[in-house]
């Protein structure tokens, strides 16, 4: 049996870091940052007009 000197590392399958979208001067989504690993189930929830949309265009 091998034994690892260092831990495995998961990479990320998606990254994001401080997504912002301004339309027209208005700020519509601040400095998002997201992380999904493989594996990972990832699910966006929000209430109608939160940004849901916006935030992945």
């Amino acid at each position: 049996m091998v034994k690892r000197k260092e831990p495995l590392q998961i990479w990320n399958i998606l990254q994001t870091n401080q997504v912002s979208k301004t339309i027209g001067g208005k700020s519509l989504v601040s400095n998002i940052d997201l992380h999904v690993k493989k594996g990972e189930i990832y699910g966006f929830l929000g209430l109608n007009g939160a940004g849901k949309t916006t935030s992945n265009a």
